[in-house]
């Protein structure tokens, strides 16, 4: 821990004898985060008296070889770090009951924080992972709080008097974090200086605790209370602690550029300033929609606000009748229908983005415009919405439900899906990448390219679905699962999968023919299968699933079509879990330019097998010939049965 007096002269702490975090008053139940079995086996503190009692600790780690060394989590593949102490190269998390290790891939300094004497560049650090947190994991998703009274301003007043809960180390390795209570006394900014102090009255930072996280414990407007990230622990004087401050606009949107590289997008949470009400008109940009008397107040611009059912009444519509803005819009979990949004001009939304806490799902017939990079949450009934201009940003859609995007997103930003299913059913010119980090991301255009012009990538325990057209060279490291039920999902560009990942096949229940109906996916530029033999095309210890749903006769699927040649350096097929008397015949036609499969299938039954090889796929021939391989059930290992026939149906 660098120690910091009120001149900023540096003092470094004597690193010989670290005590822990003192706390005044301090016990083990009212404090410390872990009840037993820290760091291996560590057992939530779940005591009354915990002052985190009911929050979700789950996004705060630890470095693996120094366990008393934390950092908080900002998303699924960035943590908090003090420039002057470092990150970690192995991190463990205690998420959802379970104790998970991840390795770091780097850090980056951000520039702001506070900064130590002799120094230009301030404390605060952004650390990455080599690959994202799943969301098996369970993570949780923490947010910085955002009071300023406007996006490009900062209200450091706003910030004095909370209560913060600081989070720092026990007395050696072995001796659970602790948590205590200290309350903001002063928020400074100036120049590359960002940073808030507390007093050691309550709680005294001490050496080693330098990037553990500086939290504020937050009423949602839905009534929840969240864990938020206010800042990381950087130094202290005799009298105060100095704590890296996220507040600002300008460390929120460092924060976000350097996120958004990775597919990511800053949450950020606000206290609404306003609610819907919608009485004398549904124009938001109307005094009165907002319950607002007449006089010099004004309808709510740039400000975090709120949509409550129960208080709007009947009145749901909201007509954007002029071009308006606002920073975050929260769905109050009431009865009634959700709202619905229209009118000719567009709604800029800035960094806050959309939470919906109903049960209803939320409508957006309007142009909107990403003013910001920014997250949404769609919750259980999700959210549509129909015009999309990125505008150079990032937009990063989650939920448990499913999201829809029915209109044209557009400009020079990107789309990110983190969980539930976002579905895409217009083609889109928008030139910045798309992720699918976790959930299913379902393709279901008429023509033209879903994902726009950048490149697509799908993550593992992440799946690419739907019936439609993608036009974005792909990259499959997850899951596959052509059509929404039986369908063919067509990329038209190049298509890539790496190993680790999954194909899910359903071949329907009737003898097909080698029609375009049970192709389940069709590539029309290059095909590359990569992967070595001992794990490719594995996912949740299954290879390809081909679900048949009722009983059919023997008959050939064309499962993949592709336009191009191909020199194969591995094929082998294998099979797992194939029931007894199950036969399958996979053919490759002689032009290579489709894989088939025949099948015999019988009621409710599901054959899995997988497929390992490294191919490449180029320029189109006409079909001949097939080549077969077939496949017979063994308990423990499979049979290959190489073959040639003449060409046609057997």
């Amino acid at each position: 821990m660098k120690a910091l007096h009120p001149a900023h002269l540096v003092l470094l702490l004597t690193t010989s004898s670290l005590p822990a975090m003192t706390i005044t008053g301090y016990t083990v139940e009212a404090n410390d985060r872990f009840s037993t079995g820290y760091p291996n086996s560590p057992v939530e503190n779940t005591d009354p008296s915990f002052v985190g009692l009911g929050l979700d600790w789950g996004g705060v780690g630890w470095a693996s070889s120094a366990p008393t060394k934390s950092f908080g989590f900002l998303s699924p593949s960035h943590y908090l770090v003090a420039r002057h102490f470092g990150g970690s190269t192995d991190i463990r998390l205690f998420a959802d009951g379970t104790l998970q290790t991840y390795t770091q891939a780097g850090l980056e300094d951000i520039g702001l924080g506070v900064v130590f004497n002799g120094e230009t560049l301030g404390d605060i650090s952004l650390g990455t992972l080599n690959n994202p947190i799943p969301s098996s994991g369970g993570l949780p998703r923490y947010a910085v709080l955002d009071l300023n009274t406007t996006s490009i301003a900062n209200s450091t007043a706003a910030y004095n008097g909370l209560e913060t809960l600081l989070y720092g180390r026990g007395p050696n390795n072995t001796s659970s974090t602790r948590v205590g209570a200290a309350t903001i006394n002063s928020v400074i900014v100036s120049g590359n200086n960002h940073y808030f102090t507390t007093n050691r009255s309550a709680v005294q930072l001490e050496g080693g605790d330098s990037g553990s996280p500086a939290t504020y414990r937050w009423n949602n407007p839905n009534g929840g209370q969240e864990l938020t990230l206010i800042g990381n622990h950087a130094a202290i004087s005799d009298t105060t602690n100095f704590i890296n401050f996220l507040g600002t606009f300008q460390v929120m949107n460092e924060l976000n550029d350097r996120m958004n590289g990775d597919g990511f997008a800053l949450r950020i949470v606000g206290n609404p300033t306003n609610t819907w009400v919608g009485s004398s008109s549904t124009s938001i940009a109307n005094k009165g929609a907002w319950g607002l008397s007449a006089g010099p107040s004004q309808a709510p611009s740039d400000k975090f606000v709120t949509f409550n059912a129960a208080t709007a009444g009947n009145n749901r519509q909201v007509t954007v009748d002029t071009a308006h803005n606002l920073r975050g819009l929260y769905f109050l979990s009431t009865a009634g229908d959700g709202f619905t949004f229209g009118g000719a001009s567009s709604l800029t939304l800035g960094r806050g983005g959309i939470t919906n806490y109903d049960d209803s799902r939320q409508v957006f017939n309007v142009n909107i415009v990403v003013g910001d990079s920014q997250y949404w949450d769609g919750g259980a009934s999700g959210i549509t919405a129909t015009s999309i201009n990125t505008n150079g940003r990032i937009l990063e859609v989650t939920g448990t439900g499913i999201n829809r995007i029915t209109g044209a997103i557009s400009g020079a930003g990107a789309l990110a899906v983190s969980g539930g299913t976002l579905e895409l059913t217009s083609a889109n010119s928008y030139s910045g990448d798309t992720w699918v980090h976790s959930g299913i991301l379902l393709v279901n255009n008429p023509s033209g390219g879903a994902t726009g012009t950048g490149t697509l990538r799908v993550s593992a325990g992440a799946t690419l679905a739907g019936t439609g057209f993608i036009s974005s060279s792909t990259i499959i490291s997850g899951s596959l699962a052509p059509g929404e039920s039986i369908g063919t999902l067509t990329v038209t560009n190049d298509l890539t999968w790496n190993s680790g990942n999954a194909w899910l096949f359903e071949l329907g229940t009737a003898a097909p023919s080698l029609a375009d109906s049970t192709l389940g996916l069709s590539t029309q530029d290059e095909l590359t299968i990569t992967g070595p033999s001992s794990d490719f095309l594995k996912g949740s210890g299954s290879n390809w699933a081909f679900d048949f749903a009722g009983t059919g006769s023997d008959g050939w699927y064309r499962l993949v079509d592709w336009d191009g040649s191909t020199n194969f350096t591995t094929l082998d097929f294998t099979a797992q879990n194939l029931a007894a008397g199950k036969s399958a015949t996979f053919f490759i036609d002689d032009s290579s330019t489709a894989l088939y499969v025949q099948v015999i299938p019988e009621r409710s039954t599901i054959m899995m097998l997988g497929l390992a090889l490294v191919l490449t796929l180029r320029r189109r021939r006409q079909p001949s010939c097939k080549k077969h391989i077939s496949l017979s059930h063994r308990s423990d290992i499979q049979t290959l049965h190489p073959r040639t026939d003449p060409c046609g149906k057997e």
